[in-house]
């Protein structure tokens, strides 16, 4: 079956996680008066466990971002508005352009090109959507975005299969049309082929490549990539 659709995670895909955490410690650390190695390690502590409670399904998407914001206040002792007051100030004074990925605008004007309609499926964990959109807009990534679909709007996280659905529903067309992007396993991808999409994990370490510039793995509908560059090849390889 023909693939119409690519649908992209942001974070760790489209737009560099790790920078915006870094920003993110950087103003609690000063703001606090906190060692910023201290408030990196709780950040990231925090990150992983509510991660879990995404992935299993224990709070939706509108809560987990006040429920992120809370653990990381408690942990570091101080009121939650202060870390919700630390990100917006974040947000307000980041370069945009910082935060993309060398490899982010050139693929998806390659995809836009090829014919394909493009969307976002995302999460949310310290920040909502609204933030997220903001940034898509700054660095000129929405220019190319149909839809965007996100876990604090629907209240549906990934890897529930009906975040991946809903998007399907949405831009009405069948899940084996569309595929998904995304550098998480679990979220991403195995959300992704519940829902009967294609997937594509990006691993921009190169950690299970293996030296492989890519692998595509038609019969399981299954790719993996470490730039987007490759998506086009790719995503030939799985039609």
């Amino acid at each position: 079956m023909a693939i119409k659709v690519v649908s992209f995670d942001v974070w760790g895909t489209l737009l560099d996680t790790d920078k915006m955490f870094n920003a993110i410690i950087s103003q609690l650390s000063n703001t606090l008066g906190i060692d910023v190695d201290r408030v990196g390690n709780i950040l990231l502590s925090v990150y992983s466990d509510v991660k879990d409670l995404r992935r299993y399904g224990d709070v939706d998407g509108f809560e987990i971002v006040m429920l992120s914001q809370k653990m990381l206040a408690d942990r570091l002792g101080i009121d939650v508005e202060r870390i919700s007051m630390a990100i917006e100030n974040t947000f307000s004074s980041i370069d945009p352009n910082s935060l993309l990925y060398s490899d982010t605008l050139s693929s998806l004007e390659i995809l836009k090109r090829l014919g394909f309609r493009i969307g976002i499926i995302g999460n949310t964990v310290f920040w909502g959507s609204i933030c997220t959109r903001r940034l898509l807009r700054e660095t000129g990534i929405s220019r190319y975005i149909e839809i965007q679909v996100f876990s604090d709007e629907l209240r549906i996280q990934k890897p529930d299969r009906r975040i991946f659905l809903e998007f399907c529903r949405k831009l009405d067309v069948k899940p084996y049309e569309v595929i998904h992007i995304g550098d998480s396993v679990i979220e991403d991808i195995g959300g992704a082929l519940s829902s009967g999409m294609k997937a594509i994990y990006i691993d921009r370490n190169g950690t299970t490549l293996g030296g492989a510039r890519y692998i595509a793995i038609k019969s399981l509908g299954i790719g993996i990539i470490r730039t987007l560059n490759d998506i086009a090849n790719i995503i030939e390889e799985l039609s």
